[in-house]
């Protein structure tokens, strides 16, 4: 068939690029899948308790806490006390953060998008 040589070379290529484009992203905050399940889980919400928060990704507090500081310290979240009642931990998703997040999220899902039909044989 005339050009379908072509067109499997476009697709090879555009899958190539694709992977290592996501390769690049291994290095990323969002990387890691504890705190893309928080973002992900923030990004519907805005504001959550670390309790409640703990409690949907069924994490420790320690191991919570650790990911909430590195999601912290690159601006994507900020760590709240309030005081209601009982003094409580709130995680609040910054504006950076939902950005970061929803690019990170389009750029996995553009990535699965060019891969949708394809076939690998391991």
């Amino acid at each position: 068939m005339p050009g379908a040589e072509g067109t499997d070379k476009n697709k090879e290529k555009e899958v190539a690029e694709k992977a290592s484009r996501l390769a690049g992203l291994k290095s990323h905050v969002l990387s890691n899948p504890v705190r893309l399940g928080i973002m992900v889980y923030l990004l519907s919400r805005g504001i959550v308790s670390f309790t409640s928060l703990q409690k949907v990704l069924d994490l420790t507090p320690g191991n919570l806490d650790s990911h909430v500081k590195t999601l912290e310290k690159a601006g994507y979240v900020i760590v709240r006390k309030v005081i209601s009642g009982r003094p409580k931990t709130a995680i609040v998703l910054t504006d950076r953060g939902a950005r970061e997040a929803e690019r990170y999220l389009r750029e996995l899902r553009e990535t699965l998008d060019v891969l949708e039909g394809e076939k690998f044989n391991p």
